[in-house]
């Protein structure tokens, strides 16, 4: 009796049977196909590796476009600052311009003055020469201003008025003048800051009698006074600065060599009057009430007709 095969056995042995069995166009065609999966499953690790590329390279550019978005926003806000800068200042450099172009026009006004550093001297005793550098002298002496004799320039006997309207007044049909009981001179210094200093030293003047600064011989009575000669345009608004401090109760004008200062009280700060507009508003300054709801009288401060 021929010996029994297990079953798995006789399995085995029919596969080996079936693959020996297999025809060689199957075994070339298995193979191909084999190949072409193996080609493919390598396109696609291709294709995959690229697509992991292509979204790290994507990543990336998102972040950069995020960067990029941040700098155009961080651009957008230093234009808009520095826009706002620009603004600002245009406004500062227009109101820089428009305060040189007003100091300009005050300089410009200011240097057709020509400054003779020339101060008058009135309630000078007849016999004297008021053309006399001596009589100068004397008066700073008085005044213990011997000092400021080498700077005074010049001296002249003050001639009021146009002397060729003089001579005609003289001249014609028309009753004798009076003739003034004194006379006065016209002192020029050197310098602004010497007359000035002969100026601060006047008010010494109404403490001393005419016979105290030209000796015991003088029998007028009187005190001298003293002013700065004013050209003829500075001296009309001078007038008319007087006029409205006296008008508007205001303290006097006061002189700085030619130029012309006003307060609206003794403790306010000065204020530069150059031109008849500069005066105009001060006044209108003045007439400004504190409360806005308060009613204000305009009353001239000033005519202008006054000289």
């Amino acid at each position: 009796m021929p010996p029994k095969t297990s079953k798995s056995s006789k399995t085995s042995k029919a596969d080996a049977d079936d693959s020996e069995e297999q025809p060689a166009w199957a075994r070339n065609f298995e193979a191909r196909l084999i190949a072409r999966f193996d080609d493919l499953q390598s396109r696609v690790d291709a294709s995959d590796r690229r697509m992991d590329e292509f979204m790290r390279v994507q990543k990336q550019q998102g972040e950069s476009i995020a960067s990029n978005s941040q700098s155009i926003s961080d651009l957008r806000q230093q234009h808009t600052q520095n826009g706002t800068l620009l603004a600002s200042l245009r406004e500062n450099v227009a109101a820089i311009t428009s305060t040189l172009q007003s100091s300009a026009t005050a300089t410009s006004n200011r240097a057709l003055l020509e400054d003779t550093c020339e101060v008058r001297v009135s309630g000078l005793p007849l016999s004297l020469d008021t053309a006399d550098v001596a009589t100068a002298e004397r008066i700073l002496a008085a005044l213990n201003l011997s000092r400021l004799a080498p700077l005074v320039l010049k001296v002249r006997k003050w001639a009021p008025g146009h002397p060729q309207a003089a001579s005609q007044a003289t001249t014609s049909s028309a009753p004798t003048p009076v003739l003034p009981s004194v006379s006065a001179m016209v002192i020029r210094f050197a310098s602004p800051s010497a007359r000035a200093t002969f100026l601060e030293a006047t008010p010494l003047f109404r403490t001393l009698s005419l016979s105290d600064i030209f000796g015991a011989d003088i029998t007028e009575t009187g005190h001298l006074s003293a002013s700065t000669v004013l050209p003829r345009s500075q001296y009309r608004l001078y007038r008319k600065c007087c006029a409205a401090s006296s008008n508007g109760h205001f303290p006097r004008p006061s002189l700085r060599n030619l130029a012309i200062y006003m307060r609206l009280n003794k403790d306010s700060a000065p204020t530069l009057i150059s031109t008849e507009a500069d005066l105009q508003h001060f006044i209108s300054t003045a007439r400004r009430p504190v409360n806005p709801n308060a009613s204000v009288i305009a009353t001239p401060l000033f005519s202008s007709n006054s000289s």
